[in-house]
């Protein structure tokens, strides 16, 4: 079942993804 890709949803992951760099960075720091 492929994921809809709405504005909203990639915002919503976009914002995940920076998020996740952002703890990774914290967690090697």
């Amino acid at each position: 079942m492929p994921i809809p890709t709405t504005p909203v949803m990639i915002r919503s992951l976009e914002k995940r993804g920076r998020d996740g760099v952002i703890l990774e960075e914290i967690a090697h720091a």
